[in-house]
């Protein structure tokens, strides 16, 4: 910590003397607000787990008094006109504080004591994790069947090359098989990956074989975050903590001072924690051996700079493995119900019945971007600029269509025409549209001239004759004929009505009033 400047000494309002800047008085006065009601010199001196608790301890070492504190500070306890003078609370703690023998590394050793049981706590779960991953794959059924049938089958591709007929491969090559696909064709115009390939045909034979790989290999799942680097690092960690504290305990200066208690607290704790690091150092290596094995179980060769690599990429096997015989099972579930669909239809159609409306069915090489990607893949790139001014001219058709059905629904032709109502049977007019047409009726009739505008009995008789296309017969006739019947008030409610109308069901962004 950088030293504090000492400021000119003052007096405050109830005459202590303040020594320190106001910065770092006020950042004392917070720390020692936190320690209201306990003695944490004598606490700190005995080392009282009781009074000082972990999150103390940083409080403490920020507040530590610096070298030229200490300094300054050091009159008062050496001038006897100086001891009578009241300091400030800062000022105070910073002079008790001083007094106490090797203060930080005193902190520091305390510290790594009130940490300990959690620290080792936390590698002895880490090193049950990694042994327990390295022995559900070494005892696990599913995966050595598993690994014969993807060598089967990358000997099937490879025949006839040099590396047919090979014995073996290496764990690298399972995060390949999702990367290998199969070409497009006019016959095949979806790709499928090897990795569904391998899937499908485990299943085929035992249908529950990814369920089982995945409750065996369960373990493996859990340690796949963890690393026995880490691990090791912790361990070299708290031996190094031990051996700084073996340093202190040789100092005669935690014997000066009375009560201090840190060499009859710490002392025993060192050799007990001794003991516990070298087991758990044990324990560390029979993990790395294990690690060792499975690397020799699957004819590898060991790295101990990776030693938990092997683990990692069984696991990501593992997991892409168990995706793609999800995958095949939703598409296999899609399969079966398109032919029950077809199934269906074909039933009606020798009963006599009216087929039923055909489901738009998705192209099976994604529709028309999905044909464009394709021809990019297969290098065809003419192919691919008229796919794609055939897409834009499709799009451009459909929303000129949409358009010319928005405006026949509406069936408006400007303003001051003359008024024709729809026929009774004819257009299926959208609720969106229908209050639409009703608004710029009514526009049109309040605004047009008295000799050119219909009777008002007239606008109820041919607004309540219009269709009601989706809206149901329960709920559709009424909504529709009031909104008619609003055109025949003269009332001012008329107007606040048709704005609520216009601005629930038409959004001024669609333009279908326009």
């Amino acid at each position: 910590m950088a030293a504090a400047t000492p400021a000119a000494p003052t007096v405050n309002a109830k005459g202590a003397r303040a020594l320190l800047d106001l910065k770092r008085s006020n950042q004392i006065q917070i720390a020692i607000s936190k320690f209201r009601g306990r003695d944490m010199r004598a606490a700190v001196l005995a080392l009282d787990e009781a009074v000082v608790k972990l999150e103390d301890i940083p409080r403490l070492r920020e507040c530590a008094p610096t070298p030229e504190e200490m300094d300054m500070l050091q009159p008062f306890s050496e001038a006897s006109e100086l001891q009578a003078l009241k300091l400030a609370p800062a000022e105070e703690f910073l002079f008790q504080m001083s007094s106490v023998p090797q203060l930080m590394p005193r902190l520091g050793c305390f510290l790594s004591k009130l940490n300990f049981p959690g620290r080792l706590q936390d590698a002895e779960a880490q090193l049950t994790a990694i042994n327990a991953a390295v022995g559900c794959v070494r005892s696990s059924s599913q995966l050595p069947k598993l690994l014969a049938l993807v060598l089967q089958l990358g000997n099937f591709l490879n025949a006839g090359t040099a590396r047919a007929g090979a014995a073996g491969f290496g764990s690298d090559v399972l995060l390949k098989l999702s990367e290998t696909k199969s070409t497009v064709s006019d016959d095949h115009p979806s790709q499928i990956s090897l990795l569904h390939y391998v899937a499908r045909a485990v299943v085929a034979g035992t249908p529950d074989a990814h369920k089982s790989l995945r409750h065996e290999l369960r373990p493996l799942e859990e340690a796949a975050a963890l690393s026995s680097a880490g691990v090791s690092e912790e361990l070299d960690g708290l031996q190094s903590e031990l051996e700084t504290l073996k340093r202190e305990l040789n100092l005669d200066a935690y014997t000066a001072v009375p009560g201090d208690r840190f060499i009859q607290v710490m002392g025993p704790w060192r050799a007990e924690a001794a003991k516990q690091v070298d087991g758990l150092r044990a324990k560390v290596a029979q993990m790395l051996g294990g690690l060792e094995g499975l690397y020799e179980f699957f004819a590898e060769p060991f790295d101990p700079a990776d030693a938990e690599g092997l683990l990692t990429r069984i696991n990501a096997f593992t997991v892409s493995f168990c995706k793609a015989c999800r995958d095949n099972e939703r598409a296999e579930h899609m399969r079966k119900k398109q032919i029950e669909a077809k199934a269906a239809a074909a039933k009606r159609a020798q009963a006599g019945a009216k087929p039923a409306k055909p489901v738009p069915k998705r192209p099976a090489g994604g529709g028309a971007m999905g044909n464009i990607q394709n021809s990019l893949r297969r290098g065809e790139f003419e192919m691919m600029k008229r796919l794609q001014s055939q897409m834009s001219a499709e799009l451009q058709s459909k929303m000129q269509a949409r358009r010319q059905g928005i405006v026949g629904a509406l069936g408006w032709r400007g303003r001051g025409s003359k008024f024709s109502g729809g026929r009774r049977g004819g257009w299926a007019i959208e609720p969106v549209a229908a209050c639409a047409r009703v608004l710029r009726l009514w526009v049109w009739w309040s605004t047009a001239a008295a000799g050119e505008r219909p009777a008002r009995h007239e606008l109820r008789r041919v607004t309540s004759s219009w269709p009601i296309g989706n809206w149901g017969e329960r709920d559709g006739v009424p909504k529709l004929r009031r909104a008619g019947a609003l055109l025949g008030r003269t009332s001012a409610g008329v107007a606040r009505r048709l704005a609520s109308m216009w601005r629930v069901c038409v959004s001024p962004s669609t333009n279908m009033i326009n």
